[in-house]
């Protein structure tokens, strides 16, 4: 690869980590106003029963569509790493189908986020990336 590309391939890997760690307080506030508009389904007001899950779903919905807006970049940085040998097709495919699933995309990041920098290590020791 050239400088250039080299360049672009660690901005997309930063940028994508960037994107999926700043999903993570997302979902903890996203999951707690679920809990708290399905806990308020067992107050005694009648009309909660149906406004508690519809909260819920909605709220889900939006959440969703927020980590489908992060999705590209993920997927972006998953199909550069396969091409380049960092991990294996599997992997890279399990990392593609779950980067639609909610803590999922960010474990997988996390693991491809690890597996490119011991492979960045161990081309640097064979002196192939200077």
């Amino acid at each position: 690869l050239s400088r250039r590309q080299r360049q672009m391939c660690i901005r997309d890997r930063i940028c994508t980590r960037i994107i999926k760690y700043a999903l993570i307080p997302f979902y903890v506030i996203g999951g707690f106003c679920i809990i708290v508009a399905l806990l308020l389904m067992l107050t005694p007001v009648v009309v909660m029963i149906f406004v508690g899950p519809t909260v819920a779903i909605v709220l889900s919905v939006i959440g969703w569509l927020g980590l489908l807006g992060a999705a590209p970049f993920a997927i972006a940085y998953i199909v550069r790493a396969c091409s380049e040998g960092v991990q294996g097709k599997v992997l890279s495919v399990f990392a593609g189908i779950f980067q639609f699933f909610f803590t999922l995309d960010v474990i997988f990041v996390i693991i491809l986020a690890v597996k490119d920098r011991s492979f960045m290590k161990a081309q640097k020791g064979y002196g192939v990336i200077q």
